[in-house]
């Protein structure tokens, strides 16, 4: 019997066993195999982010380059601005392409100070170029502080990035990655980050003419719908076909060094016989852009009656401001023919 016993008991610990066993290395691969996505899935988040960090470097390059030309004073207005607004609109689009990235847990850390050097570089770069164009302008007292600052906040941004340098390489250090460091990235270097080479950099904007700014603003035509006949009456009134209402267009222009905002157009309609108000209106006009940037303001439904001589006077205006141009035309509205 004890033999029997002995045999019966073998069989059911191998059986016992070999489960066991077989659970244990489906558990091994099974942490193996996860490892490897993560390691898998890191490598990529860091390829992403390499593709992002080597394009800040020729960005920061070339802010840099602007700093010693602008304290040089051999940068003009318009160039200044398009170089920033360049660098900048490119970093904003980085920061947008980050954001949509899956980041894995273990880079998690570093992608957050990647984001950050991004958005404060932007950030930066926006303010130095908002008190760098104020700064011509006498009026402005706070331009030289504000310059200052976003030079100090471009070096915050530095910083940040540094840190990201050094979290991405931990991260592939840990999970054993092979990968080459990241670029270094630094928009202010060291000549620029002290008050006395802030200074030389505000004395250089103060000093160069060409880092001052010019306002062109201009109403460029006043268009009718019916569109004027032809000739004039013999008091210089255009003479409109008839109508009981008509749509006046004006066209604004901006020609000058910045872009420009809170602007609008009025328009007022009299009569020239005695000078009595018919209608007034005005509208907003949109951003226009530097050097040729325009647009077109449309007043439609304004009533008119024939053989009634009328002025319009259009001004162009600050918002709650001040008149930039103005454009009057003198017209009359024929009668019905028949």
């Amino acid at each position: 019997m004890f033999p029997d016993l002995e045999t019966n008991r073998r069989p059911k610990r191998r059986r016992f066993l070999i489960p066991l066993v077989i659970t244990v290395i489906a558990a091994a691969a099974w942490w193996i195999g996860t490892l490897a996505q993560d390691e898998l899935s890191v490598a990529a988040y860091l390829d992403e982010a390499r593709a992002i960090s080597d394009a800040q470097a020729p960005r920061a390059e070339a802010f840099r380059e602007l700093l010693i030309d602008t304290s040089a004073l051999q940068v003009e207005r318009a160039g200044f601005t398009a170089t920033i607004d360049q660098i900048r609109g490119s970093v904003d689009n980085d920061i947008a392409t980050l954001a949509a990235l899956e980041v894995p847990e273990e880079a998690f850390v570093a992608d957050v100070f990647l984001g950050l050097a991004l958005e404060r570089w932007s950030a930066g770069l926006m303010d130095f170029q908002q008190a760098a164009l104020s700064l011509p302008d006498g009026a402005d007292l706070t331009a030289r502080a504000d310059l200052s600052d976003a030079l100090v906040d471009l070096q915050v941004a530095d910083a940040m990035y540094v840190q990201f340098q050094v979290e991405a390489a931990t991260v592939a250090n840990d999970l054993g990655i092979t990968t080459s460091p990241f670029v270094d990235v630094e928009f202010v270097e060291d000549s620029f980050s002290t008050p006395e080479g802030a200074s030389q950099l505000i004395q250089g904007i103060l000093d160069n003419p060409g880092m001052a700014a010019e306002q062109q603003l201009a109403i460029v035509s006043v268009e009718f719908q019916p569109a004027p006949a032809g000739d004039q009456t013999p008091e210089g009134r255009e003479q409109i076909p008839a109508t009981d209402a008509v749509t006046v267009t004006v066209v604004v222009r901006n020609d000058g060094t910045d872009v420009e905002s809170g602007l609008e157009v009025r328009v007022k309609l009299s009569t020239t016989a005695d000078n009595v108000i018919q209608q007034a209106d005005s509208a907003s006009v949109g951003e226009l852009a530097a050097s040729g940037g325009s647009t077109a303001v449309e007043f439609g439904g304004i009533a008119v009656d024939d053989g009634i001589g009328y002025r319009l006077d259009v001004e162009l205006a600050r918002a709650g401001g001040g008149t930039i141009d103005t454009d009057t035309t003198e017209f009359v509205v024929s009668p019905p023919s028949g």
